[in-house]
C-alpha cells in the first residue's frame, strides 16, 4: 500500500493527524492463467489476461475523534463495472471474477483429459 502525503502540512507519520486528511492508494493486479506454450498435443493454456484494480481510501476523523475511511477513486479492468457501497465489495468483485476464469480452466482441461483419455481406449 502506498501512501500519499497530504495537503494540509501535517504530520504523516501514522499518528493522530487532526491537522488534515490521509489517503492512501491501493493496487491488485493479476495475470491469469500463466503458462508457457506446449511445442507437443499437450493441455494449452488459454492466454492471460492483466486484471487489475484499485482504489484510493481517503482517511480522516470524524467530529467526535474516530477515525474515519471512505474508499473512492475507483479503477478496473474487469469486464463489468459498478461503483460499490465498500471497499471490499470490489475486492470480491475481483475475487469472484479470478474464480470465474479459475472455473473456466478447469473446465478446459477437464475437456482435454477426456478427448487424451477417450483416444487411448
Amino acid at each position: 500500500m502506498r501512501q500519499r502525503p497530504d495537503n494540509s502540512g501535517g504530520d504523516n507519520s501514522g499518528g493522530d493527524n487532526s491537522g488534515g486528511d490521509n489517503s492512501d492508494s491501493v493496487y491488485i493486479a493479476a495475470r491469469f492463467p500463466i503458462g508457457k506454450v506446449p511445442k507437443d498435443n499437450s493441455f494449452r493454456l488459454p492466454e492471460g489476461e492483466k486484471i487489475i484494480i484499485g482504489w484510493t481510501i481517503l482517511q480522516s476523523r470524524k467530529s467526535d475523534g474516530k477515525p474515519h475511511r471512505k474508499a473512492v477513486d475507483h479503477f478496473s479492468t474487469l469486464p463489468s463495472g459498478c461503483i460499490p457501497d465498500h471497499d471490499i465489495d470490489f475486492f470480491r468483485h475481483f475475487i469472484i471474477y479470478l474464480m470465474e476464469k479459475w472455473l473456466n480452466l478447469c473446465d478446459q482441461g477437464q475437456k482435454h483429459l477426456t478427448k487424451c483419455v477417450s483416444r487411448l481406449l
